[in-house]
């Protein structure tokens, strides 16, 4: 097979479709960057119920860090309430158990029949806030009486109900990018009364939905509550136009002949059995991390409207990029000969 070895160099354009990467295990960096007066987010726990039937399991990718000794969460005073009270929920699936209003009504209780059960494999719930908000946190409680560890949890948001035009991950466990949301940079987590506590850079819409894929303990999908944590929305929803590409098939032409040439080399895999091969063996091949270079200008650091917009073009350029370059222009430091 022919194995890509980096990528063609990209336009730096921002899109419609963005991904912010893992919240650091600090006090949010949202709160941090803004001069607005803070408040420390301080959820309304229920009591722990803890069956003692918990199933031993093993996952990749898993935090040894409990949400009981997460940090301080940092959010503007004004979006310090929880949005998603009450709000209308549609699903992905048909609901085995419970009903959808469950995950919006304010119960946390892990109580057989109390839960929302969805049918198995990768499903989502949605919370229609009704207006476009500007949102700093969600918490999140799946099913947690048994302590199990729900899989590939992805939570996006925007302002399509459809999520067809763009969206906005602000959490992913699917290092594997399983789900072809791009690779997650979060780590799975065993559930507790504690929920997981999701810190959003101010991302502004109106549609919260939230992804699962079965859980360690069946394959079926539990919500108990959700709650969303923000404002209204201080501008409108911004328009992307289209980006045409480019109307120069030569420039094509001589990238995909250099890409052949010095990006790939050929790779002979065989897979064996016992000592002998396997024929007709299935191989898949994804390109995880990479080692080259891969980056743009960092021009516009500090330099945004808001300071929300400031954390998520952060964000979205250590998520993206691994390189940066800097504005660095002589003229501004020699501006005669030999005199700097």
């Amino acid at each position: 097979m022919r194995f890509l070895q980096s990528l063609l160099p990209v336009l730096c354009l921002l899109t419609a479709a963005t991904t912010l990467p893992a919240a650091p295990n600090t006090a949010s960096t949202a709160a941090n960057a803004t001069k607005e007066e803070l408040v420390v987010l301080k959820l309304e726990l229920p009591m722990p119920d803890i069956v003692s039937d918990v199933r031993s399991f093993s996952i990749e990718n898993f935090s040894r860090v409990f949400e009981s000794e997460r940090p301080p969460l940092f959010i503007p005073q004004d979006a310090n309430h929880n949005i998603a009270r009450g709000k209308s929920v549609t699903s992905s699936s048909k609901v085995v158990r419970g009903e959808l209003s469950y995950i919006t009504e304010g119960d946390k209780d892990a109580a057989e029949d109390f839960e929302v059960e969805l049918e198995p494999g990768l499903q989502w719930v949605q919370i229609d806030l009704q207006k476009r908000s500007e949102i700093f946190a969600i918490a999140l409680w799946h099913f947690h009486r048994k302590r199990p560890t729900y899989k590939n949890v992805i939570i996006q948001i925007s302002d399509d109900p459809k999520f067809e035009h763009g969206g906005t991950t602000v959490f992913n466990t699917d290092h594997k990018n399983t789900l072809k949301f791009g690779i997650g940079k979060d780590q799975h987590y065993m559930e507790s009364h504690y929920g997981k506590l999701v810190a959003v850079p101010g991302v502004a819409g109106r549609y919260v939905r939230l992804y699962s894929q079965g859980n360690t303990d069946n394959r079926n999908n539990h919500y108990i509550e959700v709650e969303v944590y923000g404002r209204d929305a201080r501008a409108p929803a911004a328009t992307v136009p289209p980006v045409a590409a480019p109307n120069h098939p030569e420039w094509f032409n001589f990238a995909s002949t250099r890409i052949e040439k010095h990006r790939k080399n050929d790779l002979q895999l065989t897979v064996t059995r016992n000592g002998k091969p396997v024929p007709g063996a299935h191989i898949e091949v994804a390109m995880l991390r990479h080692e080259f270079l891969f980056g743009c200008n960092i021009f516009k650091w500090e330099s945004n409207s808001t300071p929300a917009q400031n954390i998520a073009y952060r964000r979205q350029f250590a998520d993206i990029f691994n390189f940066a370059t800097l504005g660095f222009y002589w003229w501004d430091y020699e501006r005669a000969k030999d005199d700097t």
